[in-house]
């Protein structure tokens, strides 16, 4: 070791408040986000797109059953079409929902600064 050099360690004490407040810190960060493996949404988009699934497959089994009963015969063509266009529907809310949510975060948190 060079003359300069301590030999003894060097401790630093870290006090209880440090601790909490990485640890909230830690626990913030963690909270922003949700999802299962490979998928990461913030909250407001999960809130965002839970809303847009409920009111994209109730528009879309809506619309679907109009679309089936207008251009098909028979209950089964009806319920087909009807469950397909409530899916779909479901699949754009939910990105609709989870985008415009962070949008409007977004929008909210720029006006701040």
């Amino acid at each position: 070791m060079s003359e300069g050099a301590r030999r003894e360690q060097v401790e630093r004490t870290v006090g209880p408040q440090e601790v909490r407040a990485e640890k909230e810190a830690t626990q913030e960060e963690a909270e922003h986000f949700t999802g299962g493996p490979g998928v990461v949404a913030t909250k407001s988009q999960a809130r965002g797109a839970t809303g847009g699934i409920v009111a994209g497959a109730l528009l879309g089994a809506l619309v679907g059953f109009l679309i089936g009963a207008l251009m098909f015969e028979g209950a089964r063509s009806i319920i087909i079409t009807t469950v397909a266009i409530a899916v779909a529907g479901g699949v754009f809310g939910a990105v609709a929902g989870g985008i415009g949510r962070s949008m409007k975060k977004l929008e909210r948190t720029d006006a701040d600064v």
